[in-house]
């Protein structure tokens, strides 16, 4: 069989693409694992209560819109006020999403429970 250069060439661009594929699925492999570490090991400090003091929290998932203390309870606001976290030292993090609600023409503002991973998807925390 002869030797034909444009064959040639094509054979190299496939391969060349095929390799950067596999490159690419292995990256890729490597840093959903690690953001998978990262999330379990969050999720394991807001469970264990670690980041139960405000400053803690704030330094590992940004500064909030406020904080207010009542008693030994401090509630951070993100999101618009509608993300509350309730931090009591060494307790594991709550969260709460805020929902206004119409009862009988009043409007109440209701807390309703969230899990850990619903809060650590909305908020911006490392």
């Amino acid at each position: 069989m002869p030797y034909s250069p444009k064959k040639s060439f094509w054979t190299v661009i496939i391969i060349s693409v095929a390799i950067c594929a596999v490159i690419m699925a292995i990256g890729g492999v490597f840093s959903k694992a690690r953001g998978d570490a990262e999330r379990a090991s969050l999720i394991a400090d807001l469970q264990s209560g670690r980041l139960s003091a405000p400053d803690a929290f704030q330094a590992r998932c940004g500064n909030a819109l406020s904080a207010t203390t009542k008693d030994d309870e401090t509630t951070l606001s993100y999101n618009y006020h509608e993300l509350l976290v309730k931090l009591r030292p060494g307790v594991p993090v709550r969260f709460f999403v805020r929902h206004v609600v119409n009862e009988n023409g009043r409007l109440r503002s209701v807390e309703t429970v969230v899990s850990h991973d619903f809060a650590v998807d909305h908020l911006d925390c490392k």
